[in-house]
């Protein structure tokens, strides 16, 4: 289960595992992707189970952005940098995420650079 929405402030950590970087309008909430997330299958080929608990942030019940499938665009997602940042990781990661190089995946897997 995944914390509930919270405000998309800076340095909002949601779910103990999301940090947002930068704050989202007033009145804009963080939190999971949620139960409507077949809506993105397009964007990624995860199973819906995972991007129902990917971070989505929203304003108004409208769904602003999904940073980690790179939706809606490149822009958004630069403007609204969410990174994976346990409180308690389990190990190093293995990997740059995407973010830390400034870029952003879009639906064809295809990484764009702000």
């Amino acid at each position: 289960a995944c914390a509930p929405p919270m405000p998309a402030i800076a340095g909002a950590r949601w779910d103990g595992r999301f940090v947002l970087q930068r704050g989202a309008a007033p009145g804009s909430a963080l939190g999971a992707r949620g139960a409507d997330a077949a809506g993105l299958r397009g964007w990624s080929g995860l199973p819906s189970v995972v991007l129902r608990g990917l971070p989505a942030i929203r304003s108004g019940g409208a769904l602003i952005a999904v940073p980690h499938l790179g939706f809606p665009d490149a822009e958004a997602c630069a403007r609204l940098p969410v990174l994976f940042r346990p409180a308690r990781p389990a190990a190093g990661l293995p990997f740059v995420p995407v973010s830390r190089i400034r870029g952003c995946i879009d639906g064809n897997g295809t990484l764009s650079w702000t």
